[in-house]
């Protein structure tokens, strides 16, 4: 793509952190504690003794951080958390070496839970809704980017994730317009009307997968009802071109090991690479929103950042833990990882 994209190079995955880059914010609104358990066979209904586990401060914005901060980049976190489990967060954003802001709520932080099946390679997903928030954690979250963004440095700020149960429906379309007022890239990634307001409020790049896409494009997939991964590439780009038609500067579509749809006004592309699936997919989309946002506040063009998104990717899906990533082999795999105009 080149220079035909306005939103931005040197790539991202691997660089020095600490070197003057400037800073990723990655907004957590429904952040969680994200276990991993694998089993050697799930049986429903029976008693299971995972031997290994692990657990990680996680929801999509500080998976997204995590896996930033892996590949190289300087991250912030502003997060609403609360309770014991809240605490549990602050302590290993702490050890990470995480700036974070934590927005304290009342309301304990929920859990998310994944089983790996080994002997067939599934994985069965648990996602707590949450409770809800008190009224005033929204506006203190609202204050706290503003007061991140007032400091500078600021290259890029992603939005992800669920709201929590009692934010406001307009939450997230609230922020980007603050962004975006501010004249910082903004980056979207969530589903449902938080994701349809925050699409009519411009953010600079919409990054979902291909089931969001379509639903907030209101297309119904040849696939509809089967995992997002799986719609045909048609169809994200028939949702993509519907994203940026609707007020998103830019749009990316992930097809798991299909690739990515890549769409702004100049232009729709195509990308594919790697299509071996890793045993933990879970987090993978967190860390394309990763190495897209890493790309971006780098100075890539738009294909560029959503190739080094795709490969980080595809990395995540090659290590326990969403969000967790070898740069390495996120390295390995950008070379692989092609781009066509379509």
């Amino acid at each position: 793509m080149g220079s035909e994209s306005a939103i931005g190079s040197e790539p991202a995955i691997g660089s020095e952190p600490g070197t003057g880059a400037r800073r990723i914010l990655f907004v957590a609104a429904n952040a969680s504690i994200d276990r991993l358990h694998e089993v050697d066979h799930l049986v429903p209904g029976g008693i299971h003794r995972p031997d290994m586990v692990l657990a990680l401060p996680g929801g999509k914005g500080l998976n997204a951080a995590r896996a930033a901060l892996s590949l190289g980049a300087d991250v912030a976190v502003v997060a609403i958390v609360g309770g014991r489990a809240g605490e549990w967060i602050a302590d290993r954003l702490a050890a990470l070496g995480i700036p974070a802001t934590l927005i304290r709520a009342h309301a304990e932080t929920r859990t998310c839970l994944s089983v790996l099946d080994r002997s067939d390679g599934s994985l069965t997903e648990f996602y707590e809704p949450g409770e809800p928030i008190a009224p005033e954690a929204w506006p203190e979250l609202e204050g706290a980017v503003a007061r991140e963004i007032a400091r500078g440095e600021v290259g890029a700020v992603t939005v992800s994730g669920s709201l929590p149960p009692g934010a406001p429906v307009d939450g997230y379309a609230r922020i980007v317009r603050m962004v975006v007022n501010a004249g910082i890239p903004v980056i979207v990634d969530a589903h449902g009307p938080a994701l349809e307001l925050a699409i009519a409020s411009g953010p600079t790049i919409v990054k979902v997968n291909a089931g969001e896409a379509a639903g907030a494009a209101g297309i119904a997939t040849e696939n509809e009802g089967v995992e997002a991964a799986k719609a045909s590439p048609e169809d994200a780009l028939r949702a993509a071109r519907s994203i940026v038609e609707r007020g998103a500067g830019a749009a990316v579509v992930t097809l798991g090991v299909a690739g990515a749809i890549v769409v702004d006004p100049a232009g729709a592309w195509r990308l594919s690479g790697p299509t071996s699936r890793g045993r933990y997919p879970v987090g993978s989309g967190d860390a394309f929103l990763a190495g897209l946002a890493a790309g971006v506040t780098g100075g890539m063009d738009l294909v560029e950042a959503a190739r080094h998104g795709m490969a980080a990717g595809f990395a995540n899906a090659h290590a326990p833990g969403a969000g967790e990533l070898d740069a390495a082999v996120a390295r390995t795999a950008l070379a692989e990882i092609m781009s066509k105009r379509i």
